[in-house]
């Protein structure tokens, strides 16, 4: 979906998915697709998944690309909440 139609967004955890089912006309990004964007953006920029201690010291940096993709699950769980 193009960027200018998302008009609102917002987090659903699994066992509420389980529970409540899709709802009709969202765009679902499940916990599980958000750990794999997160390992594929660490295959691409490192070659490798990084170690815990390696992704705490990534997201200790505010610039780092783990912290910008923890910011941004954040405001998705945010925007669900208000």
């Amino acid at each position: 979906m193009p960027e200018e139609n998302i008009t609102f967004a917002f987090y659903l955890c699994n066992p509420c998915a389980e529970k409540y089912g899709n709802i009709e006309g969202t765009y679902i990004e499940s916990d599980v697709a958000f750990w794999q964007k997160v390992e594929e953006a660490q295959l691409e920029k490192y070659g490798r998944v990084l170690k815990p201690e390696e992704q705490m010291e990534q997201l200790k940096d505010g610039n780092s690309l783990l912290s910008k993709l923890a910011r941004e699950r954040k405001d998705f769980e945010k925007k669900g909440r208000g």
